[in-house]
């Protein structure tokens, strides 16, 4: 008896794959998928030398020293967004740029609807992780006195688009923290004991 009359179903379905046209739709889909998969690793990867570049840079920014000049010269970034004012007519101003896919994009759009869990399951499984990078200064009279990062990544454990780990480094000066002292109830002064003590191996 004939294979094809034994298992009739698998012969037409090796009939159907051995079609030219099958074969092609198979490659094409194959060959986007690796495409995709290639591309998120790059991604991970620039935006990893973004953060490892811009974090360098913020190093060598010294407080009540470094001028708002400098301070653009250092983090270029910085001067493509608006430039806030605390207070009108203050000498406080303060810059922030953030770099990341969590506020907009064609992906985070996927993944906030209602159906959105296993399509960020599936983009975990190949890959992808949400990420947002950002950093924020203070300038007074024409010198930093703040300046701080963010930085955070999702974990693929819970597959929430705001869950994830995260870590928030800033540093003030007197005259920085003073800038916000409306919105703390604790004194530079109560904080000097903690803000001023370094690892030992710190410059």
């Amino acid at each position: 008896m004939a294979f094809r009359d034994v298992f009739p179903w698998t012969y037409a379905s090796w009939r159907f794959l051995c079609l030219r046209s099958t074969r092609g739709v198979l490659v094409a889909t194959t060959s986007l998928f690796a495409l995709r998969v290639i591309c998120f690793r790059i991604e991970s990867a620039l935006f990893h030398w973004r953060v490892h570049s811009t974090l360098k840079r913020i190093a060598g920014i010294k407080l009540d020293e470094t001028s708002e000049r400098e301070l653009l010269r250092l983090v270029p970034s910085l001067s493509l967004e608006p430039v806030e004012q605390q207070v009108l007519d203050s000498p406080v101003r303060r810059y922030s740029w953030v770099d990341g896919d969590v506020e907009n994009g064609f992906l985070i759009k996927l993944v906030t609807n209602r159906h959105g869990e296993p399509i960020d399951r599936l983009l975990s499984a190949i890959g992808h992780r949400f990420h947002r990078f950002g950093v924020t200064a203070l300038i007074q009279n024409g010198k930093v006195v703040k300046i701080g990062y963010f930085l955070w990544l999702d974990d693929t454990q819970y597959h929430h688009t705001y869950q994830g780990i995260g870590v928030d480094v800033a540093q003030y000066s007197r005259a920085g923290w003073d800038a916000v002292r409306d919105k703390n109830t604790i004194s530079y002064d109560d904080l000097a004991p903690y803000v001023e003590g370094v690892a030992s191996n710190a410059p």
